[in-house]
């Protein structure tokens, strides 16, 4: 829990990054509907509010539905948020992303956001749960994720030396186009998998190619991918 807090600065600039990338996006959308995957114990959530709060965008917000698997997680998550946002529409749910995402209450085209820190990259079928998102988006809606990103393929990287203990950190489906290694990835992987997922605009930021050329050890990205067309026939 120390870990995943956001007094742990390390860990909490996958939530400030998230936050001012998808408050970025949510700036040219009238009203909004946020559906957020793998929430733990709320930092990300809570982080998110603050910045929406700051820009004065939490006026446009319609529903905001908090997903996290884990019960302990979740309560802890819904005692603390709801105490410090008690009129806003916010709502707590289970969701596994490995299981097919209507069959457990989100329907197709619902959501202007959907939003993750941290979670995606523990996907058994990385496509599948991409695939996943976008059809839970709405037209023009967008995934907007926050991960650590490896700088370079290989490349050794300290956050992920305790995950390597968990199953489900390294019991994934590899491709060796766009996921050759458990856990972590490039960027270049990530947009990778977000085109075959079918997002038709994928972005990264910040330019993380480029920093990693000045400082190979900055970890943080933010990975965005918007649905531009109608959602796919089954």
């Amino acid at each position: 829990m120390n870990y995943f807090h956001n007094n742990n600065l390390t860990y909490a600039v996958n939530n400030w990054l998230g936050a001012v990338v998808a408050s970025n996006y949510l700036t040219t959308r009238p009203r909004f509907r946020i559906l957020e995957i793998g929430a733990g114990a709320g930092s990300a959530s809570e982080i998110l509010l603050e910045y929406l709060n700051e820009r004065g965008l939490l006026s446009r917000l319609e529903r905001y539905l908090i997903t996290e698997p884990n019960a302990f997680f979740r309560r802890r998550g819904q005692r603390q948020l709801s105490q410090l946002y008690s009129n806003l529409p916010l709502e707590w749910g289970t969701l596994d992303m490995n299981l097919p995402w209507d069959g457990q209450g989100i329907a197709r085209g619902e959501f202007d956001l959907v939003y993750g820190v941290n979670v995606l990259h523990v996907a058994k079928d990385l496509l599948f749960s991409l695939g996943q998102a976008r059809d839970t988006l709405a037209l023009d809606g967008c995934l907007i994720i926050s991960e650590c990103v490896r700088p370079y393929l290989n490349q050794p990287m300290y956050p992920e030396l305790v995950f390597q203990i968990l199953d489900s950190f390294t019991d994934v489906d590899i491709n060796p186009e766009f996921r050759p290694n458990p856990g972590f990835l490039t960027a270049d992987h990530w947009r990778r998998a977000f085109r075959r997922a079918g997002f038709e605009h994928t972005e990264v930021k910040p330019e993380l190619d480029g920093i990693r050329e000045i400082y190979p050890h900055f970890f943080t990205g933010a990975i965005c991918g918007r649905r531009s067309n109608p959602p796919r026939a089954d």
